[in-house]
C-alpha cells in the first residue's frame, strides 16, 4: 500500500513523522519543499517541484497542497491526514510563530503580536487550502485530540505495518501566552470558517466514537 500523508501544521504531525520514519525507514520520502510558501497564495506554486523518483517510495509525507500529489490517486495511492480543532490549531500555530526565534526574526514577530495582523500576513483557512476541495480524496483521517486511538486505527488501516508506535508529543507551555479576547476569537472563527466547516465534514465521515 502506497501512502500520501498530508502534514497540516500543528496537528502533531512532527511526532507522527518521526514514528513513521522508524517504521518505513528508506521507504519514506519527506517533502517539505513548500514549507515556507504562502499556502493562501496559490500563485506561489507556479510549478510543483517533485522529489527525484518520488513514485519509487511507499510513503510520502510533508507540507504541500494536496493538488501536488492528487494524480497518484488514479495509481492506487491512499491519502491520509491528521486534523485538529481549527481554532485551537490556529492559536497553537500563532503562539509557536511568535515565540520561535528563527520565525520571530524572519517576520519580526514578538510576544503579543496582533492576531488580526498576523492572520492578514499568514493567511486564512490554511488547512483547507492544503486539504483541497475534494474531501472524498482521503482514505483515513486521524485526530490530534484522540492521538492514541487514531494511531491504533491507522495501524489497522496500514494492515499492521506500524511495529513501533511510541511517540514523543511535546505540548509546549508558553509562559507568555496571552488570553485571546472575545473579539479576537470572533475574528479567528470568521477567518477560518472554511477550516471549521471542513473539520466538521471530515469528523462526521471518519469519527468512530
Amino acid at each position: 500500500m502506497k501512502i500520501v500523508f498530508l502534514h497540516i501544521y500543528k496537528t502533531a504531525g512532527t511526532a507522527l513523522r518521526e514514528m513513521l520514519k522508524r517504521n518505513y525507514k528508506d521507504e519514506l520520502l519527506e517533502d517539505y519543499y513548500h514549507h515556507n510558501f504562502k499556502f493562501y497564495d496559490m500563485e506561489s506554486f507556479p510549478v510543483f517541484v517533485y522529489p527525484n523518483n518520488y513514485k519509487d517510495y511507499n510513503f510520502i509525507i510533508g507540507h504541500f497542497p494536496i493538488a501536488k500529489y492528487e494524480h497518484l490517486k488514479n495509481e492506487g495511492w491512499k491519502f491520509v491526514t491528521w486534523l485538529r480543532e481549527p481554532v485551537e490549531r490556529f492559536i497553537s500555530h500563532y503562539h509557536y510563530d511568535v515565540t520561535n526565534k528563527s520565525i520571530k526574526k524572519k517576520f519580526r514577530y514578538y510576544s503579543g503580536y496582533p492576531i488580526e495582523k498576523y492572520i492578514k500576513e499568514r493567511g486564512r483557512n490554511t488547512a483547507s487550502i492544503m486539504l483541497g476541495d475534494n474531501l472524498d480524496l482521503y482514505d483515513f483521517v486521524g485526530f490530534q485530540d484522540r492521538m492514541e486511538e487514531s494511531v491504533s486505527r491507522l495501524n489497522i488501516f496500514l494492515k499492521g505495518r506500524l511495529q513501533h508506535t511510541n511517540m514523543k508529543v511535546i505540548n509546549k507551555l508558553y509562559s507568555n501566552r496571552r488570553i485571546v479576547t472575545r473579539d479576537e476569537l470572533s475574528y479567528i472563527k470568521h477567518s477560518f470558517s472554511k477550516d471549521i466547516e471542513n473539520y466538521k465534514k471530515l469528523t462526521e465521515k471518519f469519527k468512530w466514537w
